[in-house]
């Protein structure tokens, strides 16, 4: 599994943008993939769960992309998890 790390803020650059596309572009061609939010993209959403970067986010539903962050954040599709855990997991982190 890869796992895309979302980090950047989505205020003060598009960096987050490429994240989410790379995990779409992945997912489209059928490599397992999840994606982590963290750092300011992660307080971003915390802040305001309809920002942009929140739904721009979404669209790994569409994929069914699995979109975990350290803590509970008021998005549906977001599941709170253990972060060291699911980075064992993954074969590759990239961060973004």
């Amino acid at each position: 599994m890869i796992l895309i790390v979302i980090a950047s803020s989505p205020v003060t650059d598009n960096l987050y943008e490429q994240g989410i596309e790379t995990a779409l572009n992945l997912a489209d061609a059928e490599i397992e993939v999840s994606v982590l939010i963290e750092g300011e993209f992660l307080n971003c959403v915390e802040v305001n769960p309809q920002c942009t970067g929140a739904k721009k986010l979404g669209q790994c539903k569409l994929y069914e992309v699995s979109v975990y962050s350290q803590s509970k954040v008021d998005l549906a599709f977001v599941r709170a998890i253990d972060t060291a855990n699911l980075q064992q997991q993954a074969s590759k982190i990239v961060v973004f």
